[in-house]
Order: structure tokens, then C-alpha cells, then sequence
């Protein structure tokens, strides 16, 4: 049975410090954040949550939960609708601890947080008798946030370093342009004896066999230059190069058909 602001304003001083009886509301109690938490040792005041970014929150209040009682942390209905999600866990009958719970954004922009406005409250629930075993597990002396405690090493294996799948990703996109490249070379390699052959044998003047040569240049280096920076997300420098061979390349062209008779 979820416990109401009557009974939190009896009891409330004894599970929750420091105790605030205006934070109470019909069932439950508003959290105010201390801190977030990056991980361990490393904290803020203020963040800017980017989308899909999730951070632990540290709240204010400790609670000291009897053996009949548990309590659940729930997201404060602005928060929903500004697209946060909130996750914790079930603070078991006898759990002494400060509260902490995770926030993750997943609306499409970035939304910042600071200690000043509420994220969370926290509803208690009295059950129908006292737990034979209260809590006693891995976070029972968490005073600070430890982030797997114990299970560290038994769950690290399992979490995937994402900047280590990035460089895979990255390693992995620049063998595909490395192909690309190597393939546009030998395409354009082959259209320019090809077409030099073609214009030699209508006996074309030299000029338009070299700058129908350069123009070939020209078009791969551009179009090698627009999927690399595709590619590397507008990085200029890792294109850069190609879009100077283009402009060289073309601005030649126009030179041998300008200059040579």
C-alpha cells in the first residue's frame, strides 16, 4: 500500500534526511539533486544531456527504510514531457543509502539540468509485514556513488566500450574510401588512354586530348572529394586534398585551351 502525505508528515522524518515536510505532496516526496555523477569520483552541478546521453543522479536525501517499507523512484511529469527517462532501482525494506537514480535523454535535443529544478520523487509502500531478510546486498554501505561496487568485474566484461567500437567503425569506413579511391584511380587511369587514344587516332588537337585529360582528373578528385566528406561528417582536412587536386586539375584545363595554340 503506497504510503500518503499524512502518514510521510508522521513518519517521513525518520526514513528520509535531511526531511523537508513542504517536499511532500499526496504520495510521495519531491527529491532535490545534490550532484551528477559521471562516474565514480568524478561529479557536476550542471550538465547538458546530449540525445541517447544517460547520467546518474545523486539526490539530496538519504533514506533509512524500515523492514515493512520499500520505495520506488518516479520521473516528476514535466520531466516526461521534456523527454527524459528515468531508471532505478527498487530500494528494498532495511536499505540505508543515499538515493541515486539514472536519467537518459531521448528527445531530439539536448536538455540541460542543474541542482536548482527538481527531476524525481520517491513513493514508499508499506507492506504486509516486516521482511524476514532486509537489505543486505552489494550498495547496503553506499555513501557515495561506487558505480558496480563488486559486480565490476564480473560485469565488465559485458559492457561494450563504445569509443572502441567507434574506432572500429572509423577503421572500418576508412578501408571502404581507401577502396573507393584505389577504384576511382584505375577508372579514371583507364577512361583517360582510353579517350586520349580515341581523340589521338580523329586526330584531335593536343590541347583538347590534355584538357579533356585534366577534366577527367578533375571530376574523380571532385567526386572522391564529396564522399570523403561524407564520410568523415564535414571534416574538411580529410577532403581537402582532393578538392585542391579538382581545382587544379580544372583551372589547368582551362589554361592549355586558352594558352596553347
Amino acid at each position: 500500500m503506497t504510503i500518503c502525505d499524512h502518514e510521510l508528515r508522521q513518519i517521513g522524518e525518520d526514513m528520509i534526511r535531511p526531511f523537508d515536510p513542504d517536499s511532500i505532496y499526496s504520495i510521495g516526496y519531491d527529491l532535490t539533486t545534490r550532484r551528477y555523477v559521471r562516474e565514480p569520483g568524478k561529479y557536476a552541478d550542471r550538465i547538458v544531456l546530449t540525445p541517447g546521453e544517460s547520467i546518474f543522479v545523486e539526490a539530496k536525501e538519504h533514506i533509512a527504510l524500515p523492514a515493512d517499507i520499500c520505495a520506488r523512484v518516479v520521473l516528476r511529469n514535466s520531466r516526461i514531457r521534456q523527454g527524459l527517462l528515468l531508471t532505478a532501482p527498487v530500494y528494498q525494506p532495511g536499505h540505508h543509502t543515499p538515493v541515486f537514480f539514472r536519467v537518459t535523454n531521448i528527445s531530439s535535443q539536448s536538455i540541460a539540468l542543474d541542482t536548482v529544478n527538481g527531476i524525481a520523487s520517491i513513493m514508499f509502500e508499506r507492506l504486509d509485514g516486516a521482511v524476514d531478510e532486509p537489505y543486505s546486498g552489494a550498495f547496503v554501505d553506499e555513501t557515495t556513488f561506487v558505480g558496480l561496487g563488486e559486480y565490476k568485474e564480473k560485469l565488465e566484461t559485458d559492457t561494450v566500450n563504445m569509443e572502441g567500437r567507434k574506432i572500429v567503425r572509423h577503421n572500418k569506413q576508412v578501408g571502404y574510401d581507401n577502396t573507393l579511391g584505389i577504384i576511382a584511380l584505375v577508372v579514371a587511369v583507364i577512361s583517360i588512354l582510353n579517350m586520349s587514344i580515341s581523340m589521338i587516332s580523329r586526330e584531335d588537337s593536343l590541347k583538347m586530348v590534355l584538357a579533356m585529360d585534366l577534366s577527367i582528373i578533375g571530376s574523380v578528385s571532385a567526386i572522391l572529394g564529396i564522399v570523403r566528406h561524407a564520410s568523415f561528417q564535414g571534416k574538411v582536412k580529410e577532403s581537402s586534398v582532393l578538392w585542391i587536386v579538382a581545382i587544379v586539375a580544372f583551372a589547368v584545363a582551362v589554361l592549355v585551351l586558352l594558352v596553347l595554340p
